[in-house]
């Protein structure tokens, strides 16, 4: 199970194991009078969009719509706006860090503009 604010994941090996976990869990919503929104969930689904990651039986990935706006950005040229986006864009970037290999040293050049003296 995989809680977020008011988001909430079931995952399972099984469709059984599922349906167990499920009734457990809607059970324990309304022991404690949780409300659930009907019109929010997906159930017995094998792929899922989840805060902003698609996710599948033992495989996730970025959401391509929440990625395309990050591969299109453009850095403004004036200085304090441009250092405000850059800032944006490696803050933004650094989400899918895990995604992109060699992160770290591919990102360091972009990082050290956002020092101070840089």
């Amino acid at each position: 199970m995989e809680v977020h604010i008011d988001d909430v994941m079931l995952g399972t090996d099984t469709e059984e194991d599922h349906r167990i976990l499920l009734k457990e869990y809607l059970l324990t919503c309304q022991e404690t009078n949780m409300r659930i929104r009907l019109d929010k969930c997906d159930l017995l689904k094998e792929e899922i969009t989840y805060l902003g990651f698609e996710m599948g039986w033992g495989w996730w990935r970025p959401n391509p719509a929440k990625l395309a706006p990050l591969l299109t950005t453009q850095i403004s040229p004036q200085a304090t706006q441009g250092l405000k986006d850059l800032r944006s864009f490696v803050g933004a970037a650094n989400f899918y860090r895990r995604h992109v290999r060699n992160f770290t040293y591919s990102s360091a050049c972009l990082t050290d503009l956002t020092k101070r003296n840089a």
